[in-house]
């Protein structure tokens, strides 16, 4: 089963059955079909934050009412590192779903394959930033400036 750490140091436990999958449908939430064609869902889901942190809450409802807790609390707590492991934890649960082991190999490496080439596409994002010469950044907005605020009409007299 997997889980996560939120930012107040409380584990959560991802649990993905029947009965999770339905009360995610009803919030056009389909968790199963996050893998599928160019993972539109996947992104849907994962590349935003507030969605996620629905998701999550819908996943972790039954274990945040137990701890007496409501959703803005919960939600509070995911930020950072720990919605990160809070979006793996879904992921990760999404995957044990499946009973074929064969799948939840198979949605693995497509995982795994995605992250790699996400962290290439960030390590050539970051290259490209540190190459910025600043000093010329900072010339050519000054440049820019000038020939604007040049061209306005003087309102002195």
């Amino acid at each position: 089963m997997a889980n996560f750490t939120d930012a107040q140091d409380r584990e959560w436990k991802v649990f993905i059955d029947i009965l999770t999958v339905k009360k995610l449908r009803q919030h056009d939430l389909d968790v199963l079909n996050m893998f599928e064609g160019q993972m539109e869902v996947f992104e849907s889901i994962i590349g935003d934050p507030i969605r996620l942190v629905d998701t999550l809450w819908l996943v972790c409802e039954d274990q945040v009412k137990e701890r007496g807790m409501d959703e803005t609390g919960f939600a509070k707590a995911l930020y950072g590192d720990a919605l990160l492991s809070a979006a793996e934890a879904l992921v990760e649960g999404v995957c044990d779903f499946f009973p074929d082991p064969k799948r939840r190999a198979t949605l693995r490496a497509v995982l795994r394959k995605s992250r790699e080439a996400s962290e290439i596409l960030l390590d050539r994002a970051m290259a490209q930033v540190e190459a910025i010469d600043v000093e010329q950044m900072a010339q050519a907005l000054e440049s820019e400036y000038t020939e604007k605020s040049g061209e306005q009409p003087d309102t002195s007299e």
